[in-house]
């Protein structure tokens, strides 16, 4: 590398047609949101090249050369969105701590990711782990215990504006269907916002449903089973007064009931 960049080699060239891209957009028909997956497909530049192979010594010399980490592809995907794809950790730690030029962790791709949020979207725990940890600010240590602050911008389901965010890191993680999301459910920041969730919202929510829904199942079974038989041929005209007041309290408490329990239905 240091020989082609000596002879005249731009460092910033792009390698670019299908080959390039990855296995979803390169059909016909291409696929409307891609997965990213390919094995040639490694950022077009020669920065995001070295750093999907693994390189930091390549990183270090581009980076002294005038390449910048930032650079986007036709998919706006920089080194840092490259990183999370091939799921690299040690590259993606150099490269957001570098001394010279550290890349931007907020920066979004073409489809509104950013690094983080393509972590949780792919299913990459490592690199998903590494970049909560680099974001955290340590408060104080006392022996072998750490207290630790999370910033929750792009990892919770509340953005900045109290809208919900779409594209946020729980979002994808909660709708995905792989292994790996179940594993980060379950593990540091992720499984703590969860359990944070459930104890202050959704837990008296669940609970208030159940009631309401248990109170329906009663008034309704209490319908079916008090609903009046039809009378038989051969029964007799003539009835006591005490199983008439009976038979009418009894038709009386169905017809509420069944009431309340098309009313709740249509709510």
């Amino acid at each position: 590398v240091k020989l082609l960049v000596k002879c005249g080699a731009v460092i910033d060239q792009r390698a670019v047609g299908d080959f390039f891209r990855p296995e979803d957009q390169r059909q016909v028909n291409k696929a409307a949101i891609t997965d990213y997956r390919g094995q040639s497909y490694l950022g077009e530049y020669p920065l995001a090249f070295a750093c999907c192979v693994g390189s930091a010594e390549i990183y270090d010399f581009l980076l002294s050369c005038g390449a910048h980490p930032d650079s986007k592809d036709q998919f706006g995907n920089s080194v840092l969105h490259m990183l999370v794809i091939h799921n690299n950790t040690e590259i993606y730690r150099l490269a957001v701590k570098h001394h010279k030029k550290p890349a931007n962790p907020k920066l979004t791709n073409s489809a509104g990711l950013n690094p983080i949020s393509l972590a949780a979207k792919l299913g990459r725990k490592d690199v998903f782990n590494e970049i909560i940890d680099l974001s955290s600010s340590e408060m104080w240590r006392f022996a072998n215990i750490t207290c630790k602050v999370y910033p929750l911008t792009g990892v919770d389901t509340i953005g900045q504006s109290g809208r919900t965010d779409w594209n946020s890191a729980f979002m994808y993680i909660i709708n995905g269907t792989t292994d790996q999301h179940l594993d980060m459910l379950e593990q540091g920041l992720i499984n703590q916002l969860l359990y944070e969730k459930w104890q202050k919202y959704a837990r008296a929510r669940f609970l208030q449903r159940l009631l309401m829904l248990t109170i329906h199942i009663i008034i309704m079974s209490a319908a079916i089973y008090l609903r009046p038989l039809k009378s038989s041929s051969d029964t007799s005209a003539t009835s006591s007064s005490l199983e008439s007041d009976n038979s009418s309290l009894t038709t009386t408490v169905s017809y509420v009931a069944s009431t309340t329990t098309a009313a709740a239905a249509a709510v």
